[in-house]
């Protein structure tokens, strides 16, 4: 018995997928890639950690610079207590108001210090946190164009991320199918 029934032409084709975001990843910083979290195709989450450098470099920047805040912060605190003692002098009239001035100028010096120190510690935080990169955004992992051990800078690409909630589809169709289909169609794209 013959009968009307939707009929589909399934059309063996190649192609590429390509994803309708693809952001290649940098590191912000210099370092050595320690680990790696992700193989290629691997499906990730916002959020997630990718790869992250090792730390011991930027530790020490950062130990270094808390250190030199530390000592600024104490010749600035030891500033201040001069300054408290030349002004006792100086109202009791035991020194000269030139001395008092020279004083205060060094206590002002030792303010500015500690400010650009606290600032350079900031500034090691941060590079500090930049030692990982995070997925923005879900998505897969595309290819892995650094290694576990190898040394970068901002200008290498460790690693592609493509975000796959929208993708294009390029195929080729062979000569004899091309009857077959219509510029608009709808179609259904099944992979291996």
């Amino acid at each position: 018995i013959v009968a009307a029934k939707d009929f589909h032409d399934q059309l063996p084709v190649m192609g590429t997928i390509k994803a309708k975001t693809e952001i290649p990843l940098k590191f912000e910083i210099n370092g050595v890639i320690k680990k790696i979290y992700f193989r290629e195709g691997e499906k990730i989450k916002k959020g997630e950690i990718i790869m992250e450098l090792g730390p011991k470099d930027m530790q020490y920047k950062l130990n270094y610079a808390k250190n030199k805040f530390n000592s600024t912060q104490a010749a600035y605190n030891s500033s201040q207590k001069k300054l408290e003692v030349h002004q006792k002098l100086y109202e009791a009239g035991a020194i000269i108001k030139s001395k008092l001035e020279e004083v205060q100028l060094d206590c002002e010096s030792a303010r500015y210090q500690v400010e650009t120190a606290r600032s350079e510690m900031e500034l090691a935080e941060n590079e500090f946190n930049k030692i990982a990169l995070y997925s923005g955004k879900d998505g897969v992992m595309g290819k892995r164009e650094a290694e576990e051990g190898e040394f970068v800078t901002p200008q290498d690409r460790a690693a592609f991320f493509y975000e796959i909630s929208e993708v294009n589809v390029e195929v080729g169709i062979v000569e004899r199918d091309i009857d077959k289909i219509k510029l608009g169609q709808k179609a259904m794209v099944y992979v291996d």
